[in-house]
């Protein structure tokens, strides 16, 4: 599996609606709150991520579409600068790993 952590590629699927977040954790980002490092939801957004990143990657090979991990990252990250897509925030959270 491979993938960029990042904080635009869950604010992407989320917008999408590939990934949905539990009630409690919808909250909080969308009051920008702030989620700590390697806090147990900040960890399930990057897992969630990658995670989704795979799927995505095995139904466009089904599709006899060839893109990698990292193209569909670059792909996603991309699609992140479409000013329709940011309606819903992206998580807060204070690292340098971002």
């Amino acid at each position: 599996m491979q993938g960029c952590a990042d904080y635009k590629i869950p604010q992407v699927l989320r917008q999408l609606g590939i990934l949905e977040y539990s009630k409690d954790l919808a909250m909080l980002i969308d009051e920008r709150k702030e989620l700590e490092h390697d806090s147990e939801m900040e960890i399930e957004i990057r897992a969630n991520m990658l995670y989704a990143t795979e799927l995505i990657k095995n139904r466009l090979h089904q599709n006899q579409v060839n893109m990698n991990s990292v193209q569909i990252d670059n792909a996603l990250w991309l699609l992140s600068k479409n000013k329709e897509l940011k309606n819903k925030p992206h998580h807060l959270t204070k690292t340098i790993y971002y």
